[in-house]
């Protein structure tokens, strides 16, 4: 592992930090159960997920499997925000 793919995979753990940080201040707000808990758990890993496969593909240079990696996790990722979003106004 070379270091900018540390710093890379650094800066990814700090901005899933950052994005359960922001969804508890959402959550002190709007008192968020457990099925908005999950899918807002579940958007941000699959988000994150895309974005580590894109990088690691396009370092491979397997660029197809780069953007379909990041369609396909990303795409899933926006989908279980808005139904987090949802079951938050749910209430």
């Amino acid at each position: 592992m070379s270091g900018i793919d540390l710093i890379f995979y650094l800066g990814l753990g700090i901005l899933i930090l950052l994005a359960f940080q922001y969804a508890q201040r959402f959550d002190r707000v709007m008192k968020f159960d457990w099925r908005t808990w999950t899918a807002v758990t579940i958007s941000i890993l699959l988000v994150a997920l895309g974005v580590a496969w894109a990088y690691i593909s396009f370092l491979e240079y397997e660029n197809r499997a780069a953007w379909t990696g990041l369609i396909i996790f990303g795409g899933l990722g926006i989908v279980f925000a808005f139904l987090a979003r949802t079951l938050a106004h749910a209430k």
